[in-house]
């Protein structure tokens, strides 16, 4: 868990200090009347930067808030679930999308934390599909 967290907190970190570089690129465009570098340098920066990089920062924020615990106990066989006793006596028929209540999509289908770097990637090469969906109507 810890070294999760480092993680993410250096990658927020990291991205907080390139965003201040970013403007700090434009002040300086700004000030020596340099408006080419503005609008075709700074601006673009900054719909990439913080469009891509911002989605990143909420996505983590955003697996961080949610309990996994509960939502791998919804997609279990155990009482709660709709499946029960079915479930319980042939476990090889169900799947954790099967067993998830959620309905999110993905192979997880919501139960299961999606690696967020995988979903940065996708965001690149497979624009508008998620594999594995923190919430519904992600993709």
């Amino acid at each position: 868990f810890f070294n999760s967290m480092k993680m993410k907190s250096s990658v927020i970190i990291g991205v907080m200090q390139m965003c201040v570089g970013i403007c700090l690129r434009g002040m300086n465009a700004v000030y020596f009347g340099e408006w080419l570098d503005f609008y075709f340098e700074f601006l673009p920066m900054c719909v990439f930067a913080f469009g891509l990089f911002g989605y990143m920062i909420v996505v983590i924020f955003v697996k961080w808030s949610i309990d996994w615990q509960h939502r791998m106990y919804q997609g279990t066989c155990n009482e709660d679930n709709a499946h029960w006793p079915d479930c319980f006596d042939n476990p090889d028929d169900y799947e954790l999308a099967d067993l998830c209540p959620l309905d999110y999509g993905g192979t997880g289908d919501g139960c299961q934390p999606p690696n967020l770097i995988t979903t940065l990637i996708n965001i690149a090469l497979a624009p508008g599909s998620v594999d594995e969906p923190l919430y519904a109507g992600q993709a």
